[in-house]
């Protein structure tokens, strides 16, 4: 069984790679790009549970670590500590929401709640946890490097567009991949 299970989260890591390192972790709507690499997390937290939920969720953090140290853009720092005003926090806004993200869908799911509901909320605090901690710790130096007066105005358009948007796609993919996921581990007796 544990190794059963080894397989399968290691299945979800390949995944979670791929997408952070492909255009397919990103879906064009109109000018927005929507991300798709919190679906794995949310998929590893409600099939497999909380521990392995977190696990994806760090993967996601070190993808998003690594993207911005090694590709770095002028809002990298807020995702690594190597540039500009980036600190702890940096790591902290990396690690953190990505975490809580796997953690939270595996607990909700043991709580009874609907898979499509969970990947929506998720998706949406997730979004918002990253962006207020944006806000909170470097605040200034993001508004500075985007040249805009109006961050707060700015990151809640991004909420209500981007964010949105992830959270209907992640809602759909839930919908659509959970069941026949979730059948496919009952016959291979991951639910022994």
């Amino acid at each position: 069984m544990k190794t059963k299970r080894f397989v399968l989260l290691a299945f979800f890591i390949a995944i979670e790679v791929v997408l952070a390192n492909t255009p397919l972790g990103f879906v064009p709507i109109g000018a927005l790009r929507a991300t798709t690499l919190h679906i794995p997390v949310i998929l590893a937290g409600l099939l497999m549970g909380k521990k392995e939920g977190m696990i994806l969720g760090f993967v996601f953090g070190l993808c998003s670590f690594v993207s911005a140290t090694f590709t770095p853009t002028i809002t990298s720092f807020v995702f690594t500590p190597f540039y500009g005003p980036g600190n702890v926090f940096s790591l902290l806004i990396c690690f953190g929401p990505r975490i809580l993200l796997g953690y939270l869908s595996g607990l909700l799911k043991d709580q009874g709640f609907p898979n499509m509901l969970i990947a929506a909320v998720m998706t949406m605090i997730h979004t918002i946890l990253v962006l207020s901690c944006i806000y909170i710790f470097f605040g200034k130096a993001y508004a500075d490097v985007l040249q805009t007066q109006g961050l707060l105005w700015l990151l809640l358009s991004v909420v209500l567009t981007n964010g949105v948007c992830e959270a209907i796609i992640a809602s759909l993919m839930i919908g659509i991949l959970f069941k026949p996921l979730d059948k496919m581990m009952i016959r291979s007796g991951f639910d022994e």
